[in-house]
């Protein structure tokens, strides 16, 4: 083989090294769209937990846990991740209703114990706190001695 075969050879290969780079970062980027946009009741549960951990957006990982549940009713890893996102966007009586429904498919489903606690004492403080505030209105507003602006 001649030196300019050989350099053509060479430039060939990597012109192909780099189309091969070019398609397989083509691939991959089709492949993890599809996963984010498939309609599989797995990919459901997979899409409202990337949502819920990396980006923190609970309203759309609700949205795919809901559909997943639809899908998977009999599922309790599904009810139970339904029950965090609701859990973080402060629903916490419907965190509670989700978390039940783990509990009455799974009686023993790994972590709903600590679930429940942080979504009870949550309920607590909400209630704490509610019922502060309407303490003090009630006092400010029915005691004849109390200005309101001097609180």
């Amino acid at each position: 083989m001649s030196e300019i075969d050989l350099l053509l050879q060479k430039k060939s290969d990597r012109l192909f090294s780099g189309t091969a780079i070019g398609i397989i970062l083509v691939i991959s980027l089709t492949f993890a769209s599809a996963c984010i946009q498939s309609s599989e009741p797995g990919d459901y549960y997979n899409q409202g937990i990337y949502y819920n951990n990396h980006y923190n957006q609970y309203d759309k990982a609700l949205e795919n846990f809901n559909k997943s549940v639809e899908s998977e009713p009999g599922n309790p890893r599904v009810w139970f991740a339904r029950s965090v996102a609701l859990y973080n966007l402060k629903r916490y009586g419907e965190s509670l209703e989700s978390l039940n429904t783990t509990i009455a498919i799974d009686p023993n489903y790994d972590g709903a114990g600590f679930m429940r606690g942080e979504i009870l004492s949550a309920m607590a403080k909400t209630d704490e706190e509610n019922s502060g505030y309407l303490t003090s209105e009630i006092l400010i507003n029915t005691s004849p001695s109390v200005d309101a602006r001097s609180v």
